[in-house]
């Protein structure tokens, strides 16, 4: 599974709607889109599997610097290990 992480460039842009959480609209095809995105810290991947029962095989947090740094968590999950 891969998720974003706190350190990504998006993190903090638009309307902050929970914590880590945040609503921004972008023009996709001339259209507004609005999306909402939850960027995670190595605690919440943990607590998020724990959650579901997911026992992390690998967890590894990916930042990719470019124009734009991009950062994400990639894990590895079995169920039944949790």
């Amino acid at each position: 599974m891969t998720l974003h992480s706190a350190k990504h460039w998006r993190f903090g842009l638009g309307k902050q709607v929970g914590p880590g959480t945040f609503l921004t609209t972008e023009r996709i095809d001339g259209k507004k889109v609005r999306f909402e995105t939850h960027f995670f810290e190595k605690e919440d991947v943990t607590g998020l599997f724990r959650n579901l029962d997911l026992g992390i095989l690998s967890i590894k947090e990916i930042i990719r610097e470019a124009a734009k740094k991009r950062a994400h968590w990639i894990t590895i999950a079995e169920k039944g290990l949790g």
